[in-house]
């Protein structure tokens, strides 16, 4: 399981909210922990970078679909601009449970889509 950067207590709130199933298809289980506005080489200074709204639980083909296909990936709320100024909590993601947005508790939000 690859987890670079998130700390131990992290981690086990997205295994929990993940519940052992890649949030993006559920189908498989999960096995890389994807930030969603990367990290860049070096890190980052954002405080929400290692946070559980910035991460999400997916299998090693939906991580692999969501790093080639950026744009769509990102209109999708699965990569985040580091130009984008907004919290990860704040920007609805496109998983298996619909257009959701994460806490840093573990937690999942119906996100209200505006017409």
């Amino acid at each position: 399981m690859r987890t670079t950067g998130f700390p131990a207590k992290v981690r086990n709130l997205i295994d929990n909210r993940a519940d052992g199933a890649c949030e993006v298809c559920g189908r498989a289980f999960w096995d890389v922990i994807h930030h969603r506005r990367p990290r860049r080489s070096g890190g980052s200074r954002k405080e929400s970078t290692n946070r559980a709204s910035n991460g999400i639980g997916v299998c090693s083909r939906c991580h692999d679909v969501i790093e080639s296909r950026r744009e769509d990936s990102t209109r999708d709320g699965l990569l985040i601009s580091q130009f984008d100024h907004r919290k990860p909590a704040e920007i609805g993601a496109e998983l298996r449970y619909g257009r959701v947005l994460l806490d840093d508790f573990g937690g999942i939000h119906d996100q209200q889509v505006p017409f």
